[in-house]
């Protein structure tokens, strides 16, 4: 034996089974404004990935967000699929409502209505198994939400 020598230990850590996917970039943004409006560089999606009541993404009636998502690990089951948010309606509106899609590019996985309150509240929506099996590139991944005020 060589009186030089290279040791090591090596140790590998399972993924988190919970994971936060968060937006990082507008797709498409039409009657929407971010508040307060981003700086250069940034977008309407860093309002909407602050999880903060003070930064949020203002809706006219029929405006409509699109982001992508960050790249997740690609999961190893089609279990526990979740989109969470919060939402209201405000600015003179006496009741709002959006409708949420969950796509892969231009392929719909999912959508779902979601009627709102005059206050931030969260929701959440659990896929099924076979609209999150139906995901096949989790580095596509984009929500879509269009609002609807009366």
């Amino acid at each position: 034996a060589s009186a030089k020598a290279v040791m090591y230990t090596l140790a590998l850590q399972p993924t988190s089974t919970t994971q936060t996917i968060t937006p990082d970039g507008d797709v498409e943004a039409t009657d929407v404004i971010g508040v307060p409006t981003p700086g250069g560089g940034s977008g309407i999606y860093a309002r909407v990935a602050s999880a903060s009541d003070a930064e949020y993404a203002q809706f006219s009636d029929g405006g409509v967000l699109e982001v992508s998502l960050s790249d997740p690990v690609e999961p190893s089951s089609t279990a526990d699929h979740e989109v969470h948010y919060r939402a209201r309606y405000s600015g003179g509106a006496s009741s709002g409502s959006v409708t949420v899609r969950l796509m892969q590019g231009a392929v719909q996985i999912a959508s779902w209505p979601q009627a709102l309150t005059g206050s931030f509240a969260d929701y959440s929506h659990t896929l099924t198994g076979l609209e999150a099996g139906a995901i096949t590139d989790y580095d596509d991944l984009r929500v879509e939400i269009t609002a609807e005020t009366a």
